[in-house]
């Protein structure tokens, strides 16, 4: 199986008292893209209205742009900041969530490795791996899992692309 890649739009400002402040701004690269670019008619098509959606960042920026982002696309949204939280949360309530949006790289657990976790759970949903760096085993291990690969940064377009492919799964 091949692996699908999508990218993700990020903005990042860290300050320092004294020392500093620091913008990043991460652009994707054209060749990261799974898809065009949709229209208004067909991002309206694709309905992820009530998707209950766990998303799992352990950076507060990225964490909060994504639950708003996919709030705002009408899906209900939970989120927490490690991949432990969200293994608890997923065991505790099998059936609460239709997808999991995780990032890659976190202290404690990776995303891959909370994805292998749940899969050992015996939890099939599906899953999005998203990572900003060019990591070329953790794309194999999230495909070989049956989960989709997003590269950040990304489009929201590729994010909603990527929804699609997972739910298809």
């Amino acid at each position: 199986t091949g692996v699908q890649t999508c990218a993700l739009p990020i903005f990042q400002v860290e300050s320092i008292p004294h020392a500093g402040t620091e913008f990043r701004l991460l652009l994707r690269s054209a060749a990261t893209s799974i898809a065009a670019p949709m229209t208004p008619e067909e991002r309206v098509r694709s309905d992820f209205h009530g998707l209950r959606v766990l998303v799992v960042d352990d950076d507060d920026a990225v964490r909060a742009y994504t639950e708003e982002f996919l709030g705002g696309e009408g899906m209900q949204v939970s989120a927490v900041s490690n991949g432990r939280a969200a293994l608890e949360r997923l065991q505790a309530e099998p059936g609460a969530y239709d997808l999991v949006f995780t990032d890659q790289t976190m202290p404690h657990m990776t995303g891959v490795e909370l994805l292998t976790a749940a899969r050992a759970a015996g939890l099939a949903l599906p899953f999005i791996v998203c990572s900003g760096y060019s990591d070329g085993d953790s794309r194999r291990l999230a495909a070989d899992k049956g989960a989709v690969f997003l590269a950040k940064p990304a489009t929201p377009d590729d994010i909603l692309a990527a929804i699609a492919l997972a739910l298809a799964r």
